[in-house]
């Protein structure tokens, strides 16, 4: 009998963990991607790969090859990112009967991926969250939009995640509102939470019985872009708060699977308001593998219908950075008298990059070579290139 992975976005780092990870648990691992030049393909860790279509990344072929295997074999599907779930909402009748994966309710997914919805059933919980205004179409948003103070809310994207379309401050007046509505889709207007607070994270895996498996808090220290957008430096530490307000939240959703519940701390009314839950694995789950919670492990045994024991505690005061080219950008586009000096800039990312692992030295070295020809594409290089002139 063989255990086999099937791990999709393999474009992502979170993909590249949950490769390494069960890698070297003895379990096949196989990667779907839409490019050559996804850093899953190249891990030493990465049995077999896939090249398939956005949104027609599981084909016919995969689920000819599953049918060779032996009666046996178990096969497991790990979702990284929202979009792989919905297509599964949509296409599970496609799937090979073979295989199993744990996502959430339907119903529960589609509150956490809206912002707006996020926020009033917060609010209904007893959560702090920021005032959020939220819009049928775009005549409302506008009108909205000159009554209030820039500098103390922002625009950002009911669906989306890490800072595409976030709009702040003086960009108000330089943002062609139509064109923004129409690529990013309903736009709410949030109150901006003093931005001298720290960020925090809370990575949490329910199991089918929507009951709490494991948990893992990280503080933001850096991001890109500064004003907002995914950490680039993090650490692990121990948050009572957080981890139940957390939990609380996820289990009146009847939660099954991953999820990152995102919150600020205001310093000046010492207050922690809920951000957002993403519906998904997270890009800074490598710190929490480090921490001692295997989450892809985890997953995997628990899609298996395994006996696990729940991990509530972890090592704290671990520290990870996504090097490249995340803290490399966000140190090149940070204000000098913020940023630390070069030389411990470099040591630091010596020390603690997620990417580099001695034991996959063809996937740390892919880590570099893949961003910098996806860096290229039309997409990508227009965000970026607009991040550094404009300091994000």
């Amino acid at each position: 009998m063989e255990n086999y992975a099937i791990v999709s976005s393999s474009h992502t780092r979170k993909a590249l963990v949950f490769i390494r990870a069960l890698g070297e648990a003895k379990i096949n691992v196989w990667t779907l991607g839409d490019s050559f030049f996804c850093v899953g393909f190249w891990s030493k860790f990465c049995r077999k790969y896939f090249v398939t279509k956005k949104n027609r990344f599981f084909d016919a072929k995969i689920n000819r090859l599953i049918a060779t295997k032996n009666t046996e074999d178990k096969f497991v599907f790990c979702p990284m990112e929202e979009e792989d779930i919905v297509w599964l909402y949509d296409n599970k009748n496609i799937l090979h009967n073979k295989i199993r994966y744990l996502i959430p309710p339907k119903k529960s997914f589609n509150i956490a991926v809206s912002k707006s919805l996020t926020a009033v059933f917060a609010f209904e919980q007893g959560i702090d969250t920021p005032e959020t205004f939220s819009f049928e179409n775009l005549e409302e948003f506008k009108h909205k939009l000159k009554n209030i103070d820039c500098d103390n809310y922002i625009v950002k994207p009911n669906k989306g995640r890490g800072s595409l379309g976030i709009v702040y401050g003086s960009n108000f007046f330089r943002t062609d509102w139509d064109k923004h509505w129409n690529k990013f889709g309903n736009l709410l207007i949030q109150e901006r939470i003093d931005s001298s607070g720290f960020g925090f994270g809370v990575g949490m895996l329910f199991d089918q019985n929507s009951e709490c498996i494991a948990r893992f808090v990280h503080k933001r220290q850096q991001q890109f872009p500064n004003s907002g957008g995914p950490s680039t430096d993090r650490i692990g530490i121990k948050n009572d708060y957080l981890l139940n307000k957390s939990a609380e939240l996820l289990k009146k959703l009847d939660w099954v699977g991953f999820a990152m519940v995102e919150w600020k701390h205001d310093p000046a009314q010492n207050k922690y308001f809920l951000l957002e839950i993403n519906p998904r694995t997270w890009g800074s789950m490598a710190l929490a593998v480090k921490s001692g919670v295997n989450f892809p492990l985890l997953y995997f045994k628990l899609c298996l219908e395994e006996k696990v024991k729940a991990i509530l505690d972890y090592k704290t005061n671990m520290r990870s950075k996504w090097t490249f080219p995340g803290d490399i950008l966000r140190f090149l586009t940070q204000e000098r008298k913020k940023r630390e000096k070069f030389c411990e800039f470099c040591r630091e990312n010596y020390l603690y990059s997620e990417e580099l692992d001695i034991k996959d030295i063809r996937g740390s070295i892919a880590t570099i070579v893949c961003q910098f020809f996806l860096f290229f594409k039309p997409e990508n290089f227009k965000t970026v290139v607009f991040k550094l002139f404009f300091k994000g």
